[in-house]
């Protein structure tokens, strides 16, 4: 081995030997980068009569039998963790302690020291996820030599003997894994090593170590189960290439961009501290509020805001400012150590550090946090602790004095593992948890679930809960508030309070005032301030009604009171309302640019306007002034926009769009085409103008051209052999097109040729976005990177291989922009694959199209958080 200068990833592993003796086995890295040759990808082939066309085929580095993963033993795995800058996923051993360091993670069993018998806790494992250079030196030059180097260390540091080189596969990765037998017979160990290679510049590794007859009893048969349940992805974090330095293409979960920090909040409109970089999202949408000092926190749908009362100052933070999304389920004031102004979001905390104006995330990647997808929140800095409740998930307890988290799911605490709302007795006395299956009560003793088969329960969802001063809990729902003490319910709706008005709507937000009063708001706007004692509303406001001018209108989504008694609720796109106890008064931030947060297209009118589709509506935008020149909505037009939408601007003015059914304006009024109309589906998936100006439309159930007059349709029943349609791209004469397992097809002269995974070098026949590169290449993205095809051959990029692509944009100095599913945005200033610029983060780690327009500025929509334009010009200024 070469006097190479080691890197220690993972903390010293202690494990009991059989005598009562400690064996401290040193999990390392090798810390020099090097270099690694491409693994070709291939998929299965397909056989299809159609014309085909030849292609030269990359080779293969190295050629191993390759051996399938050993059944699964039968043993007990926790819930999924993932590990997202090592790039894995993996189902931990009940009971075993986790030590999260970087992309590593140690898992040590649990230690007796007092049991004379020998324990089933002598193990130790690593699972590691990263660069190639943290594994070998740069003469290693594949995945064989790489393993090798790092199992030749291991046996010499720790004194093992080193079995036979036997093929694996790790979730479909191709791999090597080796028996180690201790040489120390008086200390007699056994372990193994697996190693796999699922993307170029991607390695994992797994070490298993117990003490011999332990090993071969019961911890061989752990280890496998837990390699079994390994799936691998692309890491979020740094990729390295063999041609180009390491680039960080992804965020990183810990940012400490500076920010405007909450004594200097002067500026009332959003503020980008990124140059070149503009956010265009709507914070209006909110979420939830916490309120803090003078300050209105707000978890939006485009961003973070903090309204200062006093001053009627604002501050919007997106991710041009340091959080990882735009998007974020809740807020509360947490000023904790190590916390702050504290907001969940789908990808873990985004923590706002009062004192230092920074942010900094933290996940299950970077803590010990179980999962990411964060729904709900609840402090108590008198208390010390964090509760954390997943959508999908249950809830994590983090006690703060301890710095230790707690976690609750199915299988421990929670019987319904979804949550939506929390609320806490005391100090975790007792812990209810709401969601749409009905409430669950976390005692010491136990918990009890509730819904409409075991409680005066009308339905089982639960939109609001608070605990007031003496334990009694509030539960709303629809059209009904619930009080719970001990074993008694008490149902207050507008059948029971009579001699004054209720809420009809969903009760959305509860909030106990000093004097013990209730304020609640419902999805209508609807206000009420409830008396218990009375059991009626002492006053009762509703949005859009003389008697409550400046109250915001739109969808209630919280409600909070501030120290004073002042009450605040949010509103899905009306802002914030504030109620002093004389008037109502409703903020909003102005310059709010787009209707809606999650975008589904973008498109470039001739004029060099911008359409987006979003789940606000189809909107026209002038991109010089970025205000609205048209904005049609299902209410306006009757058009579905929430969940999918397409776009294609035609040279006349007019504008097609594809949802549930084709659509055209043409300036004045809409048309509908559907499958009635001879559409080959009614779901529109792909939308492109040829250069005969037809329309083609692609669908689950086949492929349609629209002449102007009537529809041309491809199936499989008239020859086009993958009917479900996912991409289109004019190029001249020539059509090509994607499609969802059936590879890429061409369609010009009326002849259709395939070009699949077995014919080419693409990573997949799963086709999922099309490109044109400025030498003429056709650039497709697959659910498993990019593939460059010219000339009947195709290349795969091999720096991006293994990314989920949803769109790519190409600007006129051949900047590459590529959005994929789950990992941001991927840049090619041109010469080599690096961070964007400005180090910038997209709204969502899911991108969901990317434009380049006229000038030259790109444009990023995200699933969620609204999207973000690129103004090369303006990145000096």
């Amino acid at each position: 081995m070469p006097s190479t200068s080691f890197r220690l990833i993972s903390t010293v592993v202690t494990i009991l030997l059989l005598v009562g003796l400690v064996l401290v086995v040193r999990l390392t890295l090798l810390s020099n980068p090097m270099t690694v040759s491409n693994i070709a990808q291939t998929s299965a082939p397909v056989t299809l009569s159609v014309e085909r066309p030849t292609a030269s085929r990359a080779a293969t580095p190295f050629t191993v039998a390759v051996s399938s993963a050993l059944e699964t033993p039968d043993v007990e795995l926790d819930n999924v963790r993932r590990i997202e800058t090592g790039g894995f996923a993996f189902r931990p051993l009940p009971g075993y302690a986790l030590e999260l360091q970087n992309g590593s993670v140690n898992m040590l069993s649990p230690v007796d020291d007092t049991s004379d018998a020998t324990p089933a806790a002598h193990e130790a494992f690593l699972l590691s996820g990263g660069g190639r250079e943290q594994f070998a030196t740069a003469a290693a030059t594949d995945l064989e030599e790489i393993f090798e180097q790092y199992v030749n260390f291991y046996a010499e540091k720790d004194n093992f003997s080193i079995g036979a080189q036997r093929p694996i596969t790790v979730d479909g990765a191709i791999g090597f894994t080796v028996d180690l037998t201790s040489r120390d017979r008086a200390r007699s160990f056994a372990g193994r090593i697996a190693m796999a290679q699922p993307l170029p510049a991607h390695i994992f590794v797994m070490v298993g170590v117990a003490p011999t007859e332990q090993w071969q009893a019961t911890t061989v048969n752990r280890f496998q189960a837990v390699l079994n349940a390994v799936q691998l992805f692309a890491p979020r974090g740094a990729i390295t290439t063999t041609v180009t330095p390491t680039s960080t293409l992804s965020s990183n979960p810990t940012v400490t961009r500076v920010a405007n920090a909450l004594p200097r909040l002067t500026s009332t409109v959003p503020i980008s501290r990124t140059p070149g970089w503009q956010t265009l999202s709507n914070a209006n949408k909110i979420n939830d509020l916490a309120f803090y000092t003078n300050t209105v926190w707000a978890a939006t749908q485009g961003g973070m805001v903090a309204w200062n009362m006093q001053t009627n100052r604002s501050i919007k933070f997106t991710t041009l400012d340091g959080p990882a999304v735009n998007q974020t389920t809740a807020v509360v004031a947490c000023p904790l150590p190590g916390l702050g102004i504290v907001f969940g979001s789908d990808q873990g905390l985004q923590i706002f550090d009062i004192q230092t104006g920074r942010w900094k995330g933290l996940n299950s990647s970077n803590s010990t946090m179980s999962f990411d997808d964060v729904a709900a929140l609840v402090c108590s800095v008198d208390n010390g602790f964090l509760l954390v409740g997943y959508q999908q998930h249950g809830l994590d307890i983090f006690d703060a004095r301890t710095g230790t988290w707690r976690y609750a799911n199915q299988s421990r605490s929670v019987q319904k593992d979804a949550v939506e709302r929390l609320a806490v007795v005391g100090n975790r006395d007792a812990i209810w948890i709401a969601s749409s299956a009905g409430v669950t009560v976390l005692t010491e003793e136990g918990n009890k679930s509730f819904d409409s088969t075991n409680s005066p329960l009308a339905n089982d969802a639960v939109t609001a809960l608070a605990v007031d001063a003496d334990g009694t809990t509030w539960l709303g729902a629809r059209g009904s508030l619930y009080k719970v003490s001990g074993d008694d319910w008490t149902v207050y709706s507008q059948l029971s309070v009579l001699a004054s008005s209720f809420p009809a709507g969903d009760i959305n937000g509860i909030a106990v005032a000093a004097d013990g009063a209730l304020w609640l708001g419902s999805s209508r706007g609807e206000i009420c301030h409830f008396d218990p004692v009375e059991a009626q509303c002492q006053a009762f406001f509703a949005s859009g009604k003389s008697a409550s001018d400046g109250m915001a209108s739109g969808e209630l989504t919280a409600l909070t009171l501030d120290p004073l008694g002042n009450v605040y609720y949010a509103t899905d796109g009306g802002g914030i309302s504030r109620y002093d106890g004389v008037n109502w008064r409703t903020f909003r931030l102005p310059n709010q640019v787009v209707a809606g947060n999650r975008v589904h297209d973008l498109a470039e009118a001739n004029d060099g306007s911008i359409w987006l589709a979003t789940d606000g509506g189809i909107q026209q935008i002038n991109p010089r002034d970025d205000t609205t020149m048209q904005l049609f909505t299902p209410e306006n037009s009757g058009l579905a926009v929430a969940e999918t939408g397409l776009l294609a601007p035609d040279p006349e003015g007019g504008l097609w769009f594809g949802a549930q059914d084709a659509n055209y304006f043409n300036g004045a009024n809409w048309s509908v085409y559907n499958a009635a109309d001879g559409l080959a589906g009614n779901l529109v998936q792909a939308l492109a103008i040829d250069s005969q100006q037809r329309i083609w439309f692609g669908t689950p159930t086949g492929l349609s051209v629209w002449n102007g007059n009537t529809f041309f349709n491809l199936n499989q029943e008239n020859g086009l052999p993958s009917a479900d349609v996912t991409a289109l791209l004019p190029d001249g004469d020539t059509m090509w097109i994607g499609t969802n397992g059936g590879g890429l097809f061409r369609f010009a002269k009326n002849q259709l040729q395939l070009f699949s995974a077995d014919q080419l070098t693409l990573p997949s026949d799963v086709i999922t976005a099309l490109a044109q590169a400025n030498d003429g290449a056709l650039l497709v993205g697959t659910n498993r990177g990019v593939a460059r095809v010219q000339g009947g051959a195709a290349t795969l990029i091999t720096e991006i291989a293994g990314f989920a692509i949803t769109a790519i944009g190409v600007t006129a100095g051949d900047e590459l922009w590529v959005g994929t599913r789950n990992n941001g945005l991927l840049y090619f200033d041109g010469d080599r694959w690096t961070q964007p610029p400005g180090d910038v983060i997209p709204p969502s780690p899911q991108v969901t199209a990317i434009l380049v327009d006229q000038v030259g500025s790109v444009w990023v929509g995200g699933i969620s958080g609204g999207l973000v334009r690129y103004h090369p010009s303006a990145k000096n200024e």
